[in-house]
């Protein structure tokens, strides 16, 4: 897997719903929390919670699915192996 294919799978996880499922739900649950006062209360507030929830996922994407995969030539499709001792691996 080759930088351009590792930036498509980023693409592919960002463009994905659940993402932005994932960012509503964290800025639903940060707003009822009363998370970081500086957002305040009401639409505005849970608009920029929701922004910073979208960027929190998207710089993650970038950094674990792109960028530090390519540096050390690493694959970001790891699959967790369910059985076995460390001699398995």
């Amino acid at each position: 897997m080759d930088a351009y294919d590792k930036f498509q799978l980023f693409l592919a996880n960002t463009a994905d719903p659940l993402s932005f499922i994932g960012a509503a739900w964290n800025a639903g649950a940060s707003q009822m929390s009363h998370d970081d006062k500086t957002y305040r209360m009401g639409a505005a507030g849970y608009g920029k919670r929701y922004s910073a929830a979208v960027t929190d996922n998207v710089t993650s994407a970038f950094f674990s699915t792109f960028l530090y995969p390519s540096l050390f030539h690493q694959d970001p499709r790891y699959y967790r192996q369910g059985a076995g001792g460390f001699k398995a691996v």
